[in-house]
This record gives C-alpha cells, structure tokens and sequence, in this order.
C-alpha cells in the first residue's frame, strides 16, 4: 500500500478495540460514543504528518471539516457539540498519510 507522498506503507490489523494500525499511524475509536458534549478519537503517528477529518449527517451533507498537523506521539481529534446541528448520528471521516477510517457518532441531548 502507498501513502499520498507514493511511499510504501505497511498495513496491520489489530483485535484491541479495533482499530486499523499502520507503519506510521494509529486511529482509535471514538470515546465517549453516544456523547453529549464532546467525544475524543485518539490519534498516534510515528512522523509528523497532517490528517482531515469531515463530519456529514445522514443525508451526506459536509457538516464540518478540519485539516490538522499531528506531531510524533499521541494525540486527540476532539468533536465538540457545536460543530454539529443538532443530537443524532453522523459519519466522522478521519484521512490520514493516505489512509481513511469512518465511525457513526451519536450525538444526545441532555
């Protein structure tokens, strides 16, 4: 597998809370998920590299989008309730050194 810079990649999966590793990058799973206020995907990469994340509602509509750089080590994509409309569930895609992972987050009222 390549990369966006067309270096190859290893690919590894893991059974540990499912998340899908690579050579240069973890993403976790989301925590809390339903969330009322602000859910936090973990995020470790070996190198430094810049990741997107993009949040759409059921329809596909693009609710939200950010661009990011991650520096060595472990990190946090925080979700925070006012980049959504309103509770119910989305599809958070998270791009990262040319690999892309997707989750439902459900969002609640208080």
């Amino acid at each position: 597998m390549y990369n966006a810079e067309q270096e190859e990649v290893n690919v590894r999966w893991s059974e540990h809370s499912n998340p899908l590793q690579k050579e240069d990058v973890v993403i976790g799973t989301p925590i809390p998920n339903p969330f009322f206020d602000m859910t936090m995907i973990p995020i470790e990469v070996k190198k430094a590299m810049t990741y997107t994340y993009r949040i759409f509602d059921l329809n596909g509509s693009l609710i939200y989008t950010n661009t990011e750089l991650a520096n060595p080590g472990k990190q946090y994509i925080k979700i925070k309730r006012q980049y959504l409309n309103q509770a119910g569930v989305y599809t958070l895609r998270v791009e990262a050194s040319g690999f892309n992972k997707s989750y439902k987050l459900v969002m609640m009222n208080q």
